[in-house]
């Protein structure tokens, strides 16, 4: 039997012109048992390696004969970040409301079941006075139901670590996509950062298994390099081959560097002016080692700026003139 294969559209928003902004699903089941697997990116609308990454996999599985389970993608799950994003913050939230859009999933309903979270969010979708948020979230949790894995595609800057935030239980589900790093939370079963309070929020009541879930943060903000896209399919195409065929992957690392959700820090500017880094992502920074410089053109004074731990440089932000307290990248103590 033939994998069966569907794409569905949500409109979610109108323009004046008539035009929508739309959600693309896309569905393959194979005749087979096995995991239900939801994949999408682009929720933040800089962040868009993840684009053509799902487009690469929605390829690769037309080509399948049958799969192992069931699987549904979406490339763009946010075209109206997408459309805001004409900076690096753009589109990470919305203009009107000013809520991050990967923080959409909040409620309080308790469901038992796929069918009371699917008329859940088919009244939401539908209501009068819905606002945006409200219609892109039951869009998206329509979409995906209730599946075994999540992955959640990011981009944490124009230059980032490949890395990961996934729960402690999960160890060894995404092993396949070797990242470099993996962020966890040792007190709670539940993914730290983004995706546990965005789309796994509305599962916290569910008396079925949760489902196994990351976000993974592939770099490639604001721009697609052709050797990072190239290198994130390899890995997202053995992950998916483990999970659909059964075929055990080959591995190319020992695994990743694995840090505490409690030791990862957003770095914030120190000083208002022009931000020279002087080390590169993926650096071990020793304590007194100088990584970043200050430059402030109204007094031609330069401000350098080291740390009293060691730590990994895990990203950089694109922007480049600052202002004091600005997010310019990430960090994960060592130490």
């Amino acid at each position: 039997m033939p994998i069966e294969y569907s794409h569905e559209v949500f409109p979610v928003q109108t323009l004046p012109t008539g035009d929508h902004f739309s959600i693309h699903a896309y569905n393959f089941k194979g005749s087979k048992p096995g995991p239900h697997i939801y994949i999408q990116a682009n929720l933040h609308g800089p962040e868009i390696l993840g684009v053509p990454l799902v487009g690469k996999a929605i390829e690769y599985l037309q080509t399948l004969e049958d799969i192992n389970g069931s699987i549904t993608l979406v490339p763009c799950s946010n075209p109206m970040g997408v459309n805001d994003a004409t900076l690096a913050l753009d589109g990470r939230w919305n203009k009107k409301s000013g809520l991050n859009w990967n923080r959409i999933h909040d409620v309080n309903e308790q469901w038992l079941s796929l069918e009371q979270k699917n008329e859940f969010y088919t009244e939401q979708f539908h209501k009068t006075g819905a606002t945006i948020e409200e219609k892109l979230a039951a869009a998206l949790q329509l979409i995906a139901g209730i599946p075994e894995y999540m992955i959640d595609i990011h981009a944490a800057g124009l230059y980032s670590c490949n890395y990961m935030f996934q729960a402690s239980g999960t160890k060894d589900d995404f092993r396949a996509l070797e990242t470099e790093l993996s962020i966890w939370n040792a007190e709670s079963n539940n993914p730290p950062g983004s995706f546990k309070s965005a789309f796994v929020k509305p599962f916290e009541h569910y008396p079925g298994p949760k489902p196994k879930s990351i976000t993974w943060e592939v770099c490639g903000d604001q721009h697609i390099d052709r050797k990072t896209l190239d290198a994130r399919w390899y890995a997202l195409k053995s992950w998916l081959n483990e999970k659909l065929l059964g075929i055990e992957p080959n591995l190319q690392q020992a695994g990743p560097l694995w840090g505490q959700m409690s030791d990862f820090k957003t770095i914030h500017s120190h000083e208002h002016g022009y931000c020279i880094w002087e080390k590169k992502v993926g650096d071990i920074v020793k304590p007194g080692e100088k990584y970043i410089t200050y430059y402030d053109p109204s007094n031609n004074t330069f401000f350098p700026v080291s740390e009293k731990k060691k730590f990994l440089l895990v990203s950089q932000y694109t922007i480049g003139a600052v202002g004091e307290g600005e997010e310019i990248g990430e960090l994960l103590w060592l130490e």
